[in-house]
């Protein structure tokens, strides 16, 4: 039940150890929806409702709540997933935010005091604006999911709370966590109203007012749930993915897994959980790098026996065919295991839509195995043993996997479980659900406190820049409204020494420029980092183990060698650049990329090989030079190293598709920073971040290679809480057949964040 847990069940991420137990799942394919005639209001129009959400399907009219007669009062996606407040009818306010995350649970309050009307999300402010409604919380019938018998609602909602007569803030009905600063639900504590109400949908013993649409709240107002199951199988609509994470004894709660409908091709329905058309899908959370992972699938429609597919798969998905998917995805269909490509042969009989389909996935020792109702199956005769750990059906190379389904045609319907239902099988043993409760806990949970953006505006004299978490060993600095150089001051070469990114110059010395670092930031003089009234960005990095980041500085010596870092692991990314003398170009490494190829920073230009520059031969320890460019004899070099993170840091690769619906790119976090670079020929650096961009769509580009000031580019990416959306077909980002490389950190791993 939603009650705080025992003193020795705190959880990082759910700061009051408030647990939410069940979400409702409502499908617009069953037109599934709670309905209610309200009573005489305490104020009608003062008031708040409150509700925690997870969207499944995007990109049309959904509604959340209102009243209807003629008209319409209420809350509601529109079809560019902004949120809309419809008052009678017509639309009042929309918000500028576009709603486009489906990997994670977000909370909505939208509060009336009289006339003034405010809409947040998790927290935040999103949309405002001044009405009175006429029908909305009066004596008439209210509705959860849909209006007018369209528009219906597909997803999950959780904790739905309207108090009647008060208009109340989030934190009446969550907080930030004290460690994660993530927002969580809490228990509201006051008092209903006439028309007030607590659906907490935990009494799943039935589909009735008096269980699923039981009120908590005491005034007895209960909801009376249509369409919408408690029966076990693919319609279960009692689920256990919820906003908080904690073990319930069974497959755990907290925010499980859909298929991710930003990625792949095909519809994704019912809350996710369901898909149907030509199409291969992933789930939207990345299997861990260790542990245990179970997963069930099944299949209905009249091709299913052909055209059904699951497994374990890449991340890039987009362009795969079946049978032959490539080199990197393993997955069984209805009767054979085909493995990069090539058919291993008969292993079981043809999947019926009363089968299930299983998926076990051991990331420690790369063992997969692929079952039918019960029994493990080889690519050859025999069968396999997940809890013992023989035979699998094959095993994985290390890297970045997703559990995923595939059908060919628009005559199968797949339908994934990963456990937020109960499962119909016992996982094997030690084998577990994925979700954010069993996934391992992050190395950072706070990654502001290694990482960080932060935005200044000139004063013209001095001022502290403040409010970091740490004292930064690079800053990286634009102007973001002037053509001006981009600033780098690291704590190794000292603060008052910069170097510009768009520049083969040597370092300078800028005495009015960063002066000093401080324990929370650092502090500008009257330069070119303080012009009054100018704003600034500022991307700051902490150097260490832990965050996975070194400078170091050498002398060349003009005889290919390797110089010492303590990264502890091979980079992923790398920056050197000569410092004096007549400097030089930025020479960049990306593990997405030859290990013997470098790009520049300072230039559009695509990969050039030459291991006279990167012989290719970094270690844990060790940075491998040539004799190009990077070890000039008696030059004085700058080294950035970064290591990849789990839940912290990204470095990775796409390939555009040419489409304004482009690629997803899961990074494990929901991201604070972003950098593409194109990589198969000339493309400029680009970088955006939450900081200017505070909600979907980002569109602020900066340029690393180019001094030019901040542009409103228009519709470029979503970042999302695991990761992010290409929404832009230009050539920079997106182009099809195109690669591009990515350098992310992170503002929440996804094990603690919330959609946005």
């Amino acid at each position: 039940m939603n009650v705080p847990g025992s003193p020795n069940a705190a959880l990082l991420g759910s700061s009051s150890q408030y647990r939410v137990s069940r979400s409702l799942r409502l499908r617009s394919a069953a037109t599934a929806y709670l309905s209610r005639t309200f009573g005489a209001p305490t104020s009608q129009n003062t008031f708040t409702l409150s509700m925690w959400i997870k969207r499944g399907e995007l990109g049309r009219v959904q509604t959340l709540f209102g009243a209807t007669t003629t008209n319409f009062d209420g809350l509601l996606f529109l079809s560019t997933d902004a949120l809309g407040v419809y008052v009678g009818g017509s639309l009042n306010i929309t918000t500028a935010a576009l709603f486009r995350d489906p990997g994670a649970h977000m909370h909505i309050v939208l509060r009336a005091i009289g006339t003034a009307v405010t809409l947040f999300a998790n927290n935040n402010i999103v949309g405002s604006g001044t009405t009175a409604f006429p029908i909305l919380n009066s004596a008439l019938s209210h509705l959860i999911g849909q209006n007018s018998s369209a528009n219906y609602y597909d997803g999950l909602i959780s904790e739905v709370v309207f108090v009647d007569g008060q208009g109340l803030s989030p934190s009446s009905f969550g907080e930030a966590d004290p460690v994660t600063g993530v927002w969580n639900p809490k228990r509201y504590a006051g008092t209903y109203g006439n028309n007030g109400f607590y659906e907490s949908f935990e009494d799943n013993s039935g589909a009735t007012s008096a269980t699923i649409g039981k009120d908590k709240s005491g005034n007895n107002n209960d909801w009376t749930p249509v369409s919408i199951s408690v029966t076990a199988g693919i319609n279960n609509d009692s689920l256990a993915d919820t906003p908080t994470n904690y073990d319930d004894g069974a497959n755990g709660r907290g925010n499980y897994p859909t298929l991710n409908p930003l990625q792949g091709a095909g519809t994704r329905t019912q809350g996710n959980l369901a898909a149907t058309g030509a199409y291969r899908t992933g789930s939207t959370q990345l299997l861990p790098k260790t542990g245990k992972w179970y997963a069930e699938f099944s299949c209905s429609g009249s091709n299913a026996a052909a055209d059904f597919a699951v497994g374990v798969g890449t991340q890039n998905l987009d362009g795969i065919t079946h049978p032959n998917p490539g080199a990197s995805l393993y997955y069984s269909d209805n009767q054979y295991m085909i493995v990069n490509g090539t058919n291993l042969g008969n292993f079981a009989a043809t999947a019926a839509s009363a089968d299930v389909i299983q998926v076990a996935y051991d990331a420690d020792s790369g063992k997969l195995y692929l079952g039918k109702n019960n029994v493990f199956y080889l690519a050859t005769a025999g069968t396999g043993n997940p809890s013992a750990g023989t035979n699998p059906s094959t095993t994985l190379s290390a890297g970045d996997w997703q559990l995923m389904t595939y059908t060919t045609t628009n005559n199968t319907v797949a339908y994934a479980n990963f456990g937020q239902r109960p499962f119909a099988y016992s996982p094997p043993a030690g084998f577990k659900a994925l979700n954010t409760q069993n996934m391992p806990a992050p190395a950072i949970a706070v990654p502001a406190q290694y990482y960080d953006v932060k935005l200044h505006t000139g004063n013209g004299v001095s001022q502290a820049i403040s409010g970091a978490a740490f004292q930064p060993d690079l800053i990286w600095y634009k102007n973001r409204s002037a053509v001006t150089s981009h600033r780098l001051v690291d704590s190794v070469r000292g603060a008052a020494l910069a170097l510009y990114a768009e520049s083969t110059s040597a370092e300078v010395s800028e005495i009015t420029g960063v002066v000093a670092f401080t324990s929370s930031g650092f502090t500008v003089g009257a330069g070119a980092a303080n012009a009054n009234a100018t704003p600034y960005v500022d991307w700051l990095w902490k150097r260490g183990v832990i965050p996975g980041f070194d400078i170091v500085t050498y002398v060349g010596s003009g005889v290919a060698r390797s110089v010492a870092h303590s990264l502890g692991t091979t980079p992923a990314f790398k920056i050197i650049k000569q410092r004096d003398g007549g400097g030089g170009d930025w020479i960049a490494g990306h593990k997405s990329i030859s290990s013997t190829s470098y790009l520049l920073i300072d230039s559009t230009g695509g990969p050039v090989s030459n291991a006279g520059v990167f012989p290719g031969n970094d270690t844990a320890s060790l940075v491998g030079l040539g004799t190009v460019g990077v070890n000039t004899s008696g030059a004085n070099y700058i080294a950035y190293l970064w290591a990849e993170v789990a839940g912290f840091s990204k470095f990775t690769s796409y390939v555009g598709n040419g489409s304004a619906s482009g690629p997803f790119v899961n990074c494990g976090f929901r991201p604070r920073y972003v950098m593409i670079k194109r990589s198969d020929t000339n493309g400029d650096w680009f970088v955006y971040d939450t900081a200017r961009d505070t909600y979907n769509v980002g569109q602020y580009d900066i340029y690393l290679n180019l001094g030019n000031a901040e542009v409103a580019g228009g519709s470029r990416l979503d970042i999302v809480s695991n990761g992010f959306k290409l929404r832009s077909a230009i050539v920079g980002l997106n182009a099809s057949g195109g690669t591009y490389v990515v350098m992310a950190f992170a503002e929440n791993p996804f094990k603690y964040a919330r959609a946005r």
